[in-house]
């Protein structure tokens, strides 16, 4: 967000998920040369005609007008290597900048300048444990393993709530932290693992290996003719690909036991204002699309299913 002498002005940059590390999404950067136009007394400035680059630079030129007023924070920034012209081109001198980051590679700094850094610490031992205990019971019979489980998932809560979440069904015989250390070691580090790692640290890079081990699961029995699972893990495959942060219940309503599946392994995080919406976890989409490249399919699902959407309230409006 940018704060100037004026009105706030809203419009945060964050990196496309379509490719970790990659902040070329054109609709933000257009939002936010409108609302820098709006704060000059401008009005609107239509960017839709307008290359990339050029809004790009219309922004930057506004920064640069407008000289130690403004806050810009620059949110979920990758390794410094994969935003170099963001690095080059953005006039940090001009203002107050805040970047936020997974990646410690930013407290070597860039060109000569080593920002200021604050790490912010995630939970306590005791915290991570007692949410174990929480959400898996049996595992409070075995302190020292939970230990090591919570110090394997790198006290991560998302990480912690997947894992746990997998560990739950009475059927799958999982008592023991140890048994599900051993179900994830088993599966090895592939090279989209290793990716994850690399961009958002070794803590937050295992939440591929854990969310993969749950799809693996799923997969299994979507291939048995389970078409609950076949229907949920197309449906998180759309929910990843429509990019939101906020998507209306309503939209999978014809598909009610692949959403309560979808909610049961711990992948929707309902709106806690308005229980009609939910959202997936960034993360979580990050690693989704990771599994499963689409190859048009979705986005035509995707698509297709807005267009029905449109069509019906079309038809109930007076």
């Amino acid at each position: 967000r940018m704060q100037n002498t004026g009105p706030l002005v809203s419009g945060a940059i964050p990196p496309q998920e379509g490719q970790v590390g990659d902040i070329e999404d054109g609709s933000q950067w257009g939002a936010l040369l409108q609302a820098v136009s709006k704060a000059e007394g401008r009005g609107d400035r239509e960017s839709t005609d307008q290359k990339l680059d050029e809004v790009k630079s219309a922004v930057f030129e506004f920064l640069k007008r407008n000289q130690g007023r403004w806050l810009v924070v620059l949110d979920n920034l990758p390794d410094p290597e994969h935003v170099e012209w963001l690095i080059s081109k953005f006039p940090c001198g001009c203002g107050k900048t805040v970047i936020t980051t997974r990646s410690s590679a930013w407290e070597v700094g860039f060109e000569g300048i080593v920002p200021p850094t604050e790490c912010v610490e995630g939970m306590t031992d005791e915290e991570a444990m007692t949410l174990v205990g929480r959400l898996h019971s049996p595992f409070q019979q075995y302190p020292e393993e939970t230990m090591e489980f919570v110090k394997e998932l790198h006290h991560m809560p998302l990480v912690l709530v997947h894992a746990t979440t997998y560990c739950k069904p009475k059927w799958r015989n999982i008592g023991r932290p140890s048994q599900y250390l051993g179900l994830l070691r088993k599966g090895g580090q592939d090279e989209k693992f290793k990716m994850m790692q690399k961009h958002y640290g070794r803590g937050h890079g295992l939440i591929h290996e854990v969310v993969k081990l749950q799809i693996q699961h799923m997969q299994s029995l979507a291939r048995a003719n389970d078409h609950t699972a076949e229907h949920a893990l197309r449906m998180l495959r759309m929910i990843c690909y429509m990019r939101s942060d906020r998507i209306p219940g309503e939209f999978f309503d014809s598909e009610e036991e692949g959403f309560n599946l979808l909610d049961r392994e711990s992948f929707l995080q309902m709106d806690t204002k308005d229980n009609s919406f939910f959202r997936v976890h960034p993360l979580i989409q990050d690693v989704i699309r990771h599994l499963f490249p689409d190859n048009g399919s979705i986005l035509a699902a995707v698509m297709e299913r807005l267009a029905n959407r449109m069509s019906r309230f079309d038809q109930d409006a007076p």
